[in-house]
């Protein structure tokens, strides 16, 4: 199995959006655990507290896993010989996309909303 056949499993058709679940779950747990903790309370950098570090951090991390697996598939979109792994290779890009998208939207609030309140 070589590597453009591989791009073309079912798997890549998900993973953006598994990423996206991945996410977030982590933001919703890390802000029920730091509004439980404090960590909203903590400064680290001037005024911005331990807890939206946090939030900033993973969702740079998702965002960046997401784009990953964006740029993978359109580097190796045109490979495939067979038109069943051209048809999945362009569904997985569309659907990375999308969660790409969904990403940033659904995540942006960490960078300017109250937490903890």
């Amino acid at each position: 199995m070589n590597r453009t056949s591989v791009l073309g499993q079912p798997f890549f058709l998900v993973a953006g959006f598994s990423i996206w679940a991945v996410g977030f779950l982590a933001l919703y747990a890390l802000l029920s655990v730091g509004c439980a903790y404090g960590w909203n309370e903590i400064a680290v950098v001037g005024s911005v507290s331990l807890l939206r570090l946090q939030l900033v951090a993973v969702f740079i991390v998702s965002l960046a896993a997401c784009a990953g697996v964006v740029a993978a598939l359109v580097a190796r979109r045109r490979g495939g010989s067979r038109a069943s792994e051209r048809f999945l290779a362009i569904l997985a890009l569309q659907a990375s996309l999308a969660a790409l998208v969904a990403t940033f939207f659904t995540f942006a609030g960490v960078l300017t909303l109250s937490i903890c309140d």
